[in-house]
């Protein structure tokens, strides 16, 4: 999908969290729900996405094992509604950390190709500024 600039998965993800607030039921439709226990990782660094995860229940670690510049591992924790994986889908770049699943969750998998596709369009058409009266998509 090419590069992005720095801020585009952020702005993303708060669209795809607005669309799953305004219609949850529509966009759940485009996943695939699945339960998971508390200690379950969920991806592992290094691996390549295949999809976009949205955390509808339950807070998970994410957790990078490869020490940083400083020498320490980095873990941020994240709570649900959250989508996981999005900035390394769209980059198409190999996960940079690992996602422990901290409680009991259940998560909806948004697949490469069309399900994923749809997800994204309903972020990018209300994201992305005209210009000149097209819509300009990062990466295309």
């Amino acid at each position: 999908m090419g590069t992005m600039e720095a801020n585009d998965d952020v702005e993303i993800e708060k669209d795809l969290l607005e669309a799953y607030r305004l219609d949850k039921k529509g966009l759940l439709d485009l996943g695939e729900k699945a339960e998971f226990r508390a200690g379950q990782i969920l991806y592992y660094e290094d691996h390549t996405p295949a999809g976009v995860y949205l955390l509808a229940r339950g807070k998970a670690l994410v957790r990078r094992y490869a020490p940083t510049a400083e020498g320490r591992q980095r873990e941020e924790v994240k709570a649900a509604p959250s989508f996981l994986g999005l900035k390394n889908f769209i980059s198409q770049e190999p996960y940079a950390a690992s996602l422990l699943l901290t409680e009991d969750s259940l998560v909806y998998f948004f697949s490469r190709g069309a399900k994923a596709d749809a997800l994204l369009r309903q972020s990018l058409v209300a994201h992305v500024p005209s210009q000149g009266g097209k819509k300009k998509v990062p990466g295309r």
